[in-house]
């Protein structure tokens, strides 16, 4: 499961690169494209950083109809979240820096498969297989405390590791 949700991330992580090379964010002083794993934020309870996207997973679970397989096929549930202020003083552009983010996480999740890699090797490993996910669905903008942010949910799919 880690190989899935590693590869999921770093394939959002390189594709923002493409897509927008300007939204990075600094984490343990290097500076990187602005994808992160809420998992890797120290301390948990500190603010989220704005403009970047945050992943977070769910429990996995069998796909429907794959339980009996030899190597199921195994659905995470992923959350998103990514929240703005805007680029003017008095935040008069935090929809359309919203619209911005929704339009760039639209993008790099397109298209929805990338290569299943273990990344705890130098250099990583393609593992032979694929991950996929759905396309995001999109929650409810939130507002408060001067910033708008939302949370984007998708099942990303992959076949079991424990064979690996």
């Amino acid at each position: 499961m880690q190989f899935a949700k590693d590869s999921f991330y770093i394939t959002l992580r390189d594709r923002l690169a493409q897509v927008n090379p300007e939204r990075t964010i600094t984490a343990n002083g290097v500076a990187q494209p602005a994808v992160l794993l809420t998992s890797t934020l120290d301390p948990p309870s500190a603010a989220l950083p704005k403009d970047c996207f945050l992943l977070s997973f769910g429990a996995a679970e069998t796909a429907r109809g794959f339980a009996r397989c030899c190597e199921p096929l195994m659905g995470i549930a992923c959350k998103i979240r990514y929240s703005t202020a805007g680029t003017a003083v008095d935040a008069s552009d935090r929809d359309r820096a919203l619209t911005a983010l929704d339009t760039e996480l639209l993008k790099i999740a397109e298209p929805p498969l990338g290569a299943k890699m273990d990344y705890t090797q130098t250099p990583p490993t393609d593992l032979g297989q694929q991950i996929f996910w759905q396309r995001p669905q999109l929650g409810e903008s939130v507002d408060a405390d001067a910033t708008l942010s939302r949370t984007a949910t998708l099942t990303l799919f992959f076949h079991c590791e424990v064979s690996q």
